[in-house]
C-alpha cells in the first residue's frame, strides 16, 4: 500500500487576512512491512514484500455553514466599514483642500485685480 498525502496527511485551510482556522484534519496510518519467510507459514507463500496497514486513525474539525457566514458577515462588515471611512476622509479631505485653494486664489484675484496671476504675491495685510 502506498501512503497518499490527501489521505493520510494534514491539512489546515484557514482564512488568509484574518488568519482563523475554517477546517484542519489530522491523520496517521501505521504500516507493517511483511516479507516472505520460509521460518513462518504464513509468510511461505508470500511472493514479494508487501505494507500491510495497521493502524489508521483521523481526527478532523470544520466550521459549520452558519457559523462560516455568520465570520463572513462580520469580517466583511468591518473590513467594508473601514474602506468606505478612509474613502469618505479621503473624499473630505479633498473637499476642503479645494475649497482653501479656491479661497486664496479667489481672495488674491480681488485683492489684486491688474497685476496678471502669475505674478501675483500673496500677503496677509
Amino acid at each position: 500500500m502506498i501512503p497518499k498525502c490527501p489521505l493520510f496527511g494534514g491539512s489546515i485551510e484557514s482564512v488568509l487576512f484574518a488568519g482563523a482556522v475554517m477546517n484542519a484534519a489530522k491523520r496517521i496510518q501505521v504500516n507493517l512491512h511483511v516479507q516472505h519467510n520460509n521460518e513462518l507459514a504464513e509468510l511461505k507463500h508470500l511472493q514479494n514484500s508487501t505494507m500491510l496497514p495497521i493502524y489508521y486513525a483521523e481526527q478532523t474539525g470544520a466550521v459549520t455553514a452558519d457559523l462560516a457566514n455568520k465570520f463572513k458577515s462580520e469580517v466583511f462588515a468591518v473590513r467594508y466599514g473601514v474602506m468606505g471611512s478612509l474613502w469618505a476622509i479621503m473624499g473630505l479631505a479633498g473637499t476642503i483642500s479645494f475649497s482653501n485653494f479656491w479661497v486664496l486664489y479667489k481672495g488674491a484675484h480681488l485683492s489684486h485685480p491688474e497685476v496678471p496671476m502669475g505674478m501675483r504675491v500673496f500677503s496677509c495685510y
